[in-house]
Order: C-alpha cells, then structure tokens, then sequence
C-alpha cells in the first residue's frame, strides 16, 4: 500500500484515480481506477490522503482532478515510494458539464469494452464520486452496455484516457 497527500484549494475538492493498463485483443487499453481517500482539517485547509494498493517497488501514473464549479485543474505524476512527482504545469480545464435539467431521473447509455472494464469515466461534479453503471445484455445487438443514473439538476462530466 502507498499513499499520498494533497492540500485542497478552498471551494474546489479533487479526486485521484490511477492509471491501469491492460490487453483487449492485442491491443493496450487504459482505464482509470479512482482512489479512496480521508480528509483531514489543517488549520482551515482540508488536507486529502489518497491510498493505492500497490507494492513499494513499483510505480504508477497518478491523474488528480481538483474540480470547481466551471472548471478543473488536472495534475498527473508518478507515484512511487509513498512520494508523488508531479509535473510542472497543471492543465486548467473549462468545461461545460452534462446537466440533467429534467427535474426527474434520467438514464444515458454508454458502451463498454469487450472485457467489461470502462474506458470512460462519469464524475458527478458536486460529490465528485464516479458515477456506478447499471450494466444489461442489449438484446438487438448483443452487446453489454451500461446506464448511469443522473440525479436532476446536477452537473456530470466524462473523463477518458487515450493513447
């Protein structure tokens, strides 16, 4: 187990996911996995430690996303030993979230990959928590493919990893 800590701007609140990478038929894929963490309050800062599960020898690439009401500020690093390396220059993001303006539940449907792990990620921008699929077989093409329940009038961004 390694871990890592952060001091969290006032009004925004980051997550931390690790890079994991795999094989689907010959061809490298990566997918985030989002980090637990705890907060603690230093001094009227909220200070976050983040918990990979991972050997002390190894290394991963670590992606922080410190979420504000119109934008983002995205870090990545590599993680090794317990200490973070974090790249000089964070990337400010402005993005325009999926909002459900309905006033009831909405549903939206994505695809998943052949060995069911999830190349996008859904973040509810308020709880800053990953948003969990409800995954079904579709019957007209065979494929498995998920639903994300959004709650009304809540802001919701997609996050994807690439070569």
């Amino acid at each position: 187990m390694q871990e890592f800590s952060i001091l969290d701007p006032k009004g925004m609140n980051t997550i931390a996911f690790a890079v994991e990478s795999d094989y689907v038929e010959n061809e490298e894929v990566y997918t985030l996995k989002m980090l637990d963490s705890e907060k603690d309050d230093k001094d009227g800062k909220v200070e976050k430690t983040f918990f990979v599960e991972l050997d002390p020898k190894d290394s991963v690439t670590i992606i922080m996303l410190t979420i504000g009401k119109s934008k983002m500020i995205m870090n990545t690093g590599l993680l090794q030993d317990s200490e973070l390396d974090i790249t000089e220059d964070a990337d400010i993001i402005k993005y325009e979230p999926i909002i459900n303006n309905e006033g009831v539940y909405q549903y939206r449907d994505f695809k998943y990959t052949p060995n069911l792990k999830r190349p996008i990620s859904i973040i509810d921008s308020v709880t800053c928590e990953e948003v969990k699929p409800m995954l079904y077989l579709d019957p007209d093409t065979g494929e498995i493919t998920g639903k994300c329940k959004m709650q009304p009038y809540r802001q919701y961004f997609a996050i994807e990893i690439t070569k």
